[in-house]
């Protein structure tokens, strides 16, 4: 499960796991999905438009709950809002994901002191729903520069004044 913010980092990931070619189901849920089409309708703001159409395409959208249930089931990818688990459906996927060693949470956004996700990273617990639960799950940190391979250009032309 990879936690990210809905604007840029989600659609970041799906673009790096789609380039190095991974070989599991990648899911996008969230506000993920709603950013994604907007972009997808902006391609010319996009630094390789070609490589993001194929990445998000490629990503299967969860659309509901029963999405999010088959999903925590398959082997694969899970990249859902919020980047700090502070809330959205990333909540209900560490809850679920969390219980299972052989599972994985990759942090991929810079976590502020005292979330969730800042939480998780030291000391291996997370609070859902009120209750701090610990997780046995995997939990990784992995930097990543904004916007790869976006990189989304100004909308309006600079005008000088």
């Amino acid at each position: 499960m990879v936690p990210a913010f809905g604007v840029g980092r989600a659609q970041e990931i799906a673009c790096v796991l789609y380039d190095h070619k991974f070989k599991y189901p990648v899911y996008l849920d969230g506000m993920a999905r709603e950013v994604s089409r907007i972009m997808m309708n902006h391609g010319e703001y996009l630094k390789n438009p070609k490589l993001f159409t194929a990445a998000i395409n490629s990503a299967e959208w969860i659309q509901g709950w029963r999405d999010r249930r088959r999903a925590v089931r398959t082997p694969s990818v899970i990249i859902s809002p919020s980047g700090m688990l502070k809330g959205g459906p990333s909540q209900f996927f560490v809850s679920k994901i969390g219980k299972k060693a052989n599972n994985a949470i990759f942090l991929v956004s810079f976590q502020v002191p005292g979330t969730p996700g800042q939480i998780l990273m030291d000391t291996g617990m997370c609070t859902i729903d009120g209750v701090a639960r610990k997780i046995k799950a995997s939990v990784k940190k992995f930097d990543f520069s904004p916007h790869w391979p976006l990189q989304v250009g100004p909308v309006l032309p600079h005008t000088p004044r």
